[in-house]
């Protein structure tokens, strides 16, 4: 919304990766990302991404299971977008997805994406696939989403702030608050903090259930948020455990389907 030509120069200077999030098609992107006055932002977003030129950018989607995944993957190609993750929405046991009360498989839906994405010769790269099929072969330690790594992601806000990453906001208010600032503090202030000391060692700290997951160095026991509840605070499997457990082994077998299939020809 706000980068401007000196904002471009200094990203590609200092050689800085920038990620803007769009939803996908127009229709859907605008029904969540909207402005104060109700209005959608995608027509702007796209408008600027086309007048600046930024050397080094990716795109962000939620994963909204509502669009047809053909549709979005046409919007993908159509877009020319060659680098992209997908993310899935930041709900908690106190607020689950709408989509869960109905008849709607976010399992499936990843799975069906998967395979458009995985059948595609020329397919863009998809952090959130390329980072399950690495983990399963050991080339990748994850991310804050997926893995075994340490999250090590600190967010600066505007004013300065140094803070825990914006996504856990939807789980507590004021849950990222602290006095911390780059004006006044180290970046690596933050380790002082015992929400931030959660979310970087997130991956190891799992739930019993976690523990006892043959695939919990792929998962990791999912993104913090999404393990979240007044009750057990991060004691818990994210919401997305299911889905995510389907996803994994689906895509496993399918690797090692193609293995074989590449060994006996």
């Amino acid at each position: 919304m706000l980068i401007d030509k000196a904002w471009i120069d200094l990203f590609n200077d200092l050689n800085i990766n920038i990620g803007i999030s769009i939803d996908g098609p127009k229709k859907f992107h605008d029904e969540y990302r909207k402005f104060h006055n109700g209005k959608g932002s995608y027509d702007v977003i796209m408008r600027n991404i086309h007048k600046l030129k930024i050397k080094s950018f990716g795109f962000l989607f939620v994963v909204n299971p509502f669009i047809p995944v053909k549709e979005l993957y046409s919007f993908i190609k159509d877009k020319r977008i060659g680098t992209l993750n997908l993310l899935l929405p930041d709900y908690h046991y106190d607020d689950l997805p709408h989509f869960f009360n109905r008849d709607v498989s976010l399992s499936k839906w990843l799975i069906d994406f998967y395979i458009i994405w995985k059948n595609d010769k020329e397919r863009p790269i998809i952090d959130f696939f390329e980072n399950i099929i690495k983990l399963l072969f050991n080339r990748s330690n994850g991310s804050q989403i997926l893995g075994n790594c340490f999250n090590n992601v600190v967010c600066i806000e505007t004013d300065g702030a140094i803070e825990v990453i914006d996504s856990l906001r939807t789980c507590k208010s004021g849950i990222t608050r602290n006095d911390l600032n780059v004006k006044n503090n180290r970046i690596d202030d933050i380790f002082d903090l015992p929400i931030y000391t959660q979310y970087y060692y997130s991956h190891s700290i799992v739930s019993k259930k976690c523990l006892e997951c043959e695939y919990l160095k792929i998962c990791g026991g999912g993104f913090l948020p999404h393990r979240y509840s007044k009750k057990n605070g991060f004691d818990n499997p994210s919401i997305y455990c299911d889905d995510l457990f389907q996803t994994i082994r689906f895509i496993e077998l399918d690797v090692k389907n193609e293995i074989e299939k590449y060994a006996n020809d």
